[in-house]
């Protein structure tokens, strides 16, 4: 059995991802840009199968099935690149609200969270990048 022939091979970054949605999400930012990371990577390892692959794979089950809270999250995760760091207004995502807010004292703290936040903004256009890679992966998000 290969990996995309198991139904689990994407569930744990996914939920994860999925699960940063909630309020009060106690997901930091670092276990956001891991499971976008390993999205990302697990989705690159297999490329090939997913080029050569013309049916149903049931590790892609759980992403069809969430399909419209995952864009979401990368919704949000990518437009952080808009949010101008040293401005202090509060973000306007509300699921999730606590992953991008957070006390800010000194400059210092401000570029670290910017680092943060664009090496996470990163990872979820990596994510985005294998999804539109591949017709099999694509195809799920029609209509979100």
């Amino acid at each position: 059995m290969t990996y995309l022939q198991d139904p689990t091979y994407l569930k744990s970054p996914i939920e994860s991802i999925l699960s940063s949605l909630e309020p009060n999400s106690l997901h930091s930012n670092h276990d956001l840009i891991d499971a976008y990371g390993t999205f990302s990577n697990r989705i690159r390892a297999k490329a090939h199968e997913l080029q050569r692959s013309s049916s149903s794979l049931p590790a892609l089950q759980c992403l069809h099935l969430n399909a419209r809270a995952f864009s979401q999250a990368l919704r949000r995760d990518i437009s952080i690149a808009h949010i101008d760091p040293f401005v202090s207004i509060s973000p306007t995502f509300t699921p999730g609200e606590s992953l991008l807010s957070g006390p800010r004292e000194s400059t210092a703290d401000v570029v670290k969270h910017a680092g943060n936040m664009s090496v996470l903004c990163q990872q979820a256009l990596c994510a985005l990048s294998a999804i539109c890679r591949f017709p099999a992966l694509c195809s799920l998000f029609s209509g979100t």
